[in-house]
């Protein structure tokens, strides 16, 4: 069976904690006084120029992450750890030759978050004191305890536990809820101090004016290092920020980021070495490596509109209304009044030109066989997914340009609000009770709607799914490890499936809440050996992780 997985944000609190840089996940540089601040004076990369504190861990994500840490920059600096007895740094050697410094971090039982203090900075030796530092690294401990290597991009324990996926989707990666980037400059590069943010602005953990995410780079090189296909969500504002959509750059950039990669600034190179091409590849080949021959991407407009998740949603609404005022002849020919039937039409036109652009780059032929344009809807809400129609009267069909609808078929329960009392064995019997009851039907038509309606080439996908527990209760909690809710994560997926159903996607791989498989990155289901294929036989921890094993591996 086909499994995806939805990744997490790249923030320094977040238990993932994916790279194996803890920078590329830091905070901005802020004061030595108080380095969560993000006040730094930074250069055009996101270094500080002056003396300064940053933020790397916020939030002790586990036993794992205890251990010694390599410490690399490029200057001089005295460093030190900042309010926590915890942390500490070992002595800095400064190397004259090639003016890099190094020491040795050593985390300790029962941090609870790590701050590093540059002071004393000089980034040359002809520079000032207090110029700053650049190229900071902190590369985390493996497994095996002894640090990654410089220049490793993933930790270890992240990349085995995508193991039992084929896909990945970047929706929290990329920070496309609550998204401010309308230009293809405004998103993140690799050569970034950190992937948290764009410099020289603060992270969203200070002001949500700029929210950006990480690169696509990374997320290609994730797929690329895993072989996993890439799902990617496009920022709502990247068609030109209004409904009449007056520019493709942003999605006719990430074709050619996909097919040809990119160099050290995040410009997409337009051919191959020698092409005609504005910016072909160098004979050295790609700085930023294009997606594997055989890996497919997915292509979102955004994500769940309607659900209120991010500014999106108040952007749609603005947008919807503004062509209904207008009487645009494109997305309102039928002067439909109705705001949410417009929301549904601007979905659709702006996969339909995420669709095109690819085309325009990668040929009509690899529509499905290498990119594919989803249409995402509320599975509970039927009109959603009339967006379509749009495509069908005005623009000669929706399969077109739609590869596959998406749904989200999440196993919630009834009263599940806050403050509810709702024991485990409770919550799990209401679970049962609504995959019964809504879940079964809301996969039969979307199932419906994916071949008999619309004959779309790749059916029906889950955007997202699993276990919905939205209030973090001491039931819910309780639940996410009662082995009974392995039963109602197989009974999803194997609906899914049964009904037809492609990738799905669960969501999420990590969080200390009740969405992740786990509430720390470490946990190895294949380590644990309480697990067994027959669940009345199985006493794993994590039952969830059990009946993704379970689902992964089962004899087709």
């Amino acid at each position: 069976m086909a499994l995806g997985i939805n990744l997490s944000w790249v923030t320094d609190w977040d238990p993932t904690q994916m790279f194996a840089d803890a920078m590329k996940q830091a905070r901005k540089f802020g004061s030595t006084a108080a380095p969560y601040d993000e006040t730094s004076r930074v250069d055009g990369l996101g270094w500080p120029t002056q003396d300064a504190g940053v933020a790397v861990i916020i939030g002790n994500p586990g036993e794992w992450s205890v251990g010694s840490y390599a410490l690399s920059f490029t200057g001089q600096a005295a460093v030190q750890s900042w309010s926590d007895s915890n942390v500490s740094v070992g002595t800095v050697t400064y190397n004259s030759a090639t003016n890099t410094s190094t020491a040795t971090v050593e985390v300790g039982l029962g941090y609870s978050n790590l701050y590093l203090v540059f002071s004393n900075t000089q980034r040359s030796p002809a520079s000032p004191i207090g110029s700053g530092v650049t190229n900071v690294s902190l590369m985390r401990p493996t497994k095996s305890g002894a640090p990654h290597v410089a220049g490793t991009l993933f930790t270890d324990r992240f990349q085995v536990r995508l193991k039992y996926f084929t896909a990945i989707r970047t929706m929290n990666y990329l920070e496309t809820n609550n998204s401010t980037e309308a230009l293809w400059s405004d998103r993140s590069i690799p050569i970034y101090a950190s992937q948290q943010e764009v410099p020289p602005h603060a992270s969203r953990n200070v002001d949500l004016q700029y929210v950006t995410g990480a690169s696509y780079e990374y997320a290609i090189e994730l797929a690329n290092q895993t072989g996993k296909d890439l799902w990617i969500n496009i920022p709502h504002l990247a068609f030109g920020g209004t409904y009449q959509f007056s520019s493709t750059t942003w999605a006719t950039n990430l074709a050619f980021l996909l097919k040809y990669g990119s160099d050290a600034e995040g410009n997409p190179y337009t051919g191959v070495n020698g092409s005609a091409g504005l910016n072909p590849q160098p004979s050295s080949g790609p700085v930023n490596l294009p997606l594997n021959a055989g890996l497919h991407v997915y292509l979102e407009y955004s994500n769940e509109f309607w659900s209120g998740t991010g500014n999106q949603t108040t952007w749609m609404e603005t947008q919807a209304n503004g062509a209904i005022n207008a009487s645009d002849p494109d997305l309102d020919w039928d002067h439909d009044t109705d705001m949410y039937d417009l929301e549904w039409r601007i979905n659709a036109k702006g996969v339909m030109l995420t669709a095109v652009a690819f085309a325009n780059v990668y040929g009509g032929s690899a529509f499905g066989s290498v990119y594919r344009p989803i249409f995402s809807g509320q599975i509970a809400n039927y009109g959603t997914y009339y967006g379509l129609n749009y495509l069908d009267s005005q623009h000669g069909g929706a399969n077109r340009y739609v590869w596959a609808v998406a749904g989200a078929p999440y196993v919630d329960f009834n009263g599940d609000v806050s403050g509810n009392t709702l024991t485990a064995p409770q919550i799990i019997n209401a679970m049962q009770t609504y995959q019964t009851a809504n879940i079964v039907p809301w996969v039969d038509n979307l199932a419906l709607i994916a071949k008999t309606t619309y004959d779309l080439q790749g059916g029906m996908v889950a955007y997202e799914g699993g276990q919905g527990a939205s209030y973090e209760t001491g039931g819910a909690i309780a639940a996410q490890t009662t082995p009974a809710i392995r039963g109602v994560t197989t009974a999803d997926l194997d609906y899914w499936y049964a009904r037809g159903g492609g990738t799905f996607f669960y969501f999420t791989l990590c969080s200390a809440d009740t969405w992740g498989l786990s509430p720390e990155i470490s946990y190895d289901i294949d380590a644990d050996t309480g697990y067994s294929p027959n669940p009345a036989e199985s006493s794993e921890a994590q039952p969830k992780w059990g009946a993704i094993k379970q689902v992964a591996t089962a004899v087709q």
